[in-house]
């Protein structure tokens, strides 16, 4: 498996879930990583005990930023992402390895790792997982950003959409993975390829009943009624809905519910958010260890924004931990069988009705928990995943 960054329970959360799909098939793991945040160490000792040998090469953003400078005379042809990691060190370390141990099969985690990676493609059976169809991401991040971030967005975008095509047309035989059929679909139509399987993001669910929200929130009944959001927050996809939410979507939720307070969770927060903190019973959180255990304490879970990025893992966390989930439409795109489970809108003014209606209702909050738990079981779990990625492998 060769990944662009450690796989955790937080952030990268589907690498991990792959890993333990793999892990129960029987498959002896080799990983193949960079470290690119030195925070990333805390995940080893997990990323260790999983797999049968781990290679971890560390990789600095300031050189992943001077990569992309000395590489300028490529920028109208490659996504800067790809030039980040486009490193002949890289690449020789990771030939090194993988001549060592001779695998029968290579997994390449993001079309980025192509960087450094491509050479195993004409060596071994490769898979690989683009996960999101990079392209169709950058379309919809360069819609809802300014400044700057639009004219990152609108690179990505148009250098993705070559990459995808130019990989498609050099190997032609080369099977791909995606986590839905959207993004399936898009890449056959966009870059004509024909060979993708579907593995979908999938989240685990505690067999002890003390772990889900609706069991932590019923041993504490007269607590303040909280929402949650999560994300990077330093990233447009994230900040821009959650300022979205603080200044014209929570004021008339507190309006009609005092006693609610919002939390806006996940590192880095841009000034702009942390200037929100203690405002009309907003919090910035910040990074949180472990998600699950805010999750544990709130009563909804928002999903909301225009683009679908890291949205399908957020509301899978959340149902699998029994909060129920309010999402815009644009979030659940991707994912299937939700009707019944969450609550999906589409406009600001029927957010808050929403908002309003389930943290009033306890008994809707109830209902809402056991079908997302059901959901997620049934549809996204991760023996579901197993089973699928042991079908798709027999034809290789």
């Amino acid at each position: 498996m060769v990944t662009p960054s450690l796989p955790s329970d937080l952030h990268r959360i589907r690498s991990l879930n792959l890993i333990k799909a793999f892990k129960a098939l029987n498959y002896k793991i080799f990983l193949f990583s960079l470290l690119v945040h030195d925070k990333e160490r805390r995940y080893l000792g997990q990323v260790k005990s999983l797999v049968d040998d781990l290679a971890v090469v560390e990789y600095p953003m300031a050189k992943g930023m001077f990569k992309i400078l000395s590489n300028f005379y490529l920028w109208p042809f490659y996504p800067w992402e790809y030039l980040f990691v486009k490193d002949d060190r890289i690449k020789a370390r990771l030939l090194k390895f993988t001549k060592e141990i001779s695998p029968d099969l290579v997994y390449i985690k993001r079309l980025r790792t192509l960087a450094f990676s491509q050479e195993l493609i004409d060596n071994y059976p490769t898979l690989l997982d683009t996960t999101d169809a990079m392209s169709l991401f950058y379309k919809g991040y360069q819609e809802i950003v300014l400044g700057k971030e639009k004219i990152i967005g609108w690179h990505e975008y148009l250098t993705y959409k070559r990459l995808e095509k130019l990989i498609g047309r050099r190997y032609p035989d080369l099977k791909w993975v995606a986590c839905s059929q959207r993004d399936k679909r898009y890449l056959r139509k966009q870059a004509g390829i024909k060979m993708i399987w579907i593995w979908p993001n999938v989240a685990e669910i505690s067999n002890d009943p003390g772990s889900s929200s609706l069991n932590s929130r019923n041993n504490d009944p007269g607590s303040l009624l909280k929402v949650v959001f999560s994300g990077l927050m330093n990233k447009a996809i994230n900040y821009v809905p959650a300022l979205e939410i603080v200044d014209n979507i929570w004021p008339a939720v507190k309006k009609k519910l005092p006693e609610s307070r919002l939390l806006i969770v996940g590192p880095k927060p841009v000034e702009r958010l942390i200037k929100k903190d203690g405002l009309n019973g907003v919090r910035v959180v910040g990074f949180v260890e472990d998600l699950r255990s805010v999750l544990q304490q709130s009563d909804v879970y928002l999903a909301w924004g225009e683009t679908i990025a890291g949205s399908r893992n957020k509301i899978l966390q959340a149902a699998a931990a029994g909060v129920p989930v309010i999402a815009s439409r644009s979030s659940v795109k991707g994912l299937v069988g939700w009707a019944g489970a969450i609550k999906v809108v589409n406009k600001q003014d029927r957010l808050v009705d929403s908002l309003v209606e389930v943290l009033r209702d306890r008994k809707l909050r109830h209902k809402l928990s056991r079908a997302a738990k059901k959901w997620v079981s049934r549809k996204y779990s991760l023996t579901k995943l197993t089973e699928k990625i042991a079908g798709d492998l027999k034809s290789i």
